[in-house]
């Protein structure tokens, strides 16, 4: 991802987490994920976070894992932009 920002500077950025992937995951490591990848992308209002195709196999706390830090990344980086 920074690599891709450095690259694209001014381009909209979505983080796709692997479907696959989060069926072995934990919560933390699932949440340690978005946050790496998202400061990575550097720009949080240029970055989304996509999990689609997620199936049956991927438990609703993962789902909600990933909804929840998305939050608390928008929630610590509103605190930091002036008024």
């Amino acid at each position: 991802m920074a690599k891709l920002r450095e690259k694209l500077p001014k381009t909209f950025l979505n983080i796709r987490l692997s479907p696959v992937e989060i069926i072995e995951q934990s919560t933390g490591q699932i949440a340690e994920t978005v946050r790496r990848l998202a400061a990575e992308a550097g720009d949080p209002q240029m970055t989304g976070v996509c999990c689609i195709n997620m199936d049956e196999k991927v438990a609703d706390d993962k789902i909600t894992a990933i909804f929840k830090t998305v939050e608390d990344i928008r929630k610590e980086y509103s605190g930091l932009m002036e008024p």
